[in-house]
């Protein structure tokens, strides 16, 4: 079997997505970055003879490139594959699944996706390399009602510069950050889907080629964004959550009563007594946690200091 230059730049691709990968049989490669929030899909010209494991793929990548027309054998055990060119070969070792983080079996699809646009590789160039000028490590997809524009900026700091390019049209608010590095795909036009589940898709328009994304989004049932929460599109998600706000208002209601009750009691200790109220509140505090020892150990330990110290 022999690679074509196409099926190298994706693997190549997807080596910075993750070094390990773990190949299929057939000719879907497919891979899942370490932090499992970045996901590869490919269809390529070849078809894999069976199942294996690449532990380093940048390397195997690096030897390829190295020899003249290689050819790749799989050999029977698994244990290693064969690289031939010309007169010469390469046993290359294969590694074991468990060594390498591998996409999950199910695969993850967007069914219904509120944002929709197509990206195009001048636009998304453009502001990548801005956004390596200007140092700036996030991306954000957003939608003002009107147009959808991309753009490079630094969520932590408003403060910063950001550099921003109409890429679409929208009747929707919206707002989609990306961590910059995760922007790992091979150059091309894109058709993007994302949903507010907080997934993107980048579906690459010639090639078979898509790239998901898992991102930090904020996105309700009209696709208005609010910071970067997620309002559930549920009716019935949305009523609990309106049920926990009413049971913790009343909650802070009671809390506050039985404040408005202490404050009225140390009043009336300090009427009856002439007992300071800030003495009231700490014997009461004592009682509560029943700690008087431990209290008076450490007034023991702060006077033996100051004394050591002051004097």
């Amino acid at each position: 079997m022999k690679l074509s230059e196409s099926t190298i730049n994706v693997l190549k691709n997807f080596a910075t997505i993750n070094a390990g990968m773990q190949f299929k049989e057939g000719s879907v490669v497919r891979t899942i970055s370490k932090g499992q929030n970045v996901l590869g899909k490919a269809t390529v010209t070849e078809a894999f003879e069976k199942d294996f494991v690449i532990y380093d793929l940048n390397r195997f990548l690096s030897l390829c490139s190295s020899l003249t027309d290689p050819e790749i054998v799989i050999n029977s055990d698994l244990n290693n594959l064969t690289v031939k060119s010309g007169t010469s070969k390469t046993t290359y070792g294969l590694a074991d699944e468990s060594m390498i983080v591998a996409p999950p079996v199910k695969e993850i699809k967007i069914e219904n996706s509120e944002v929709n646009f197509r990206l195009t590789k001048d636009d998304m160039n453009q502001v990548l390399k801005m956004s390596g000028i200007l140092g700036l490590p996030n991306i954000a997809v957003v939608g003002d009602g009107s147009e959808i524009s991309l753009s490079a900026l630094d969520v932590k700091n408003a403060d910063t510069d950001i550099f921003s390019i109409k890429v679409g049209e929208t009747s929707s608010n919206f707002k989609m950050i990306f961590n910059t590095e995760n922007m790992k795909m091979v150059p091309g036009n894109y058709d993007v889907a994302i949903s507010s589940k907080g997934i993107s898709h980048f579906k690459h328009v010639t090639d078979q080629l898509n790239i998901g994304l898992l991102l930090k989004l904020a996105l309700s049932t009209k696709v208005n964004i609010m910071s970067n929460v997620i309002v559930p599109s549920s009716p019935e998600d949305r009523k609990k959550i309106l049920d926990a706000l009413v049971e913790i208002s009343n909650s802070l209601t009671r809390i506050e009563a039985e404040r408005d009750l202490i404050k009225d009691i140390l009043t009336t200790v300090e009427d009856n007594f002439e007992l300071p109220k800030k003495y009231t509140r700490k014997l009461a505090k004592i009682y509560h946690k029943q700690n008087f020892t431990e209290v008076q150990q450490e007034q023991d330990d702060v006077e033996s200091l100051y004394e050591s110290v002051a004097k």
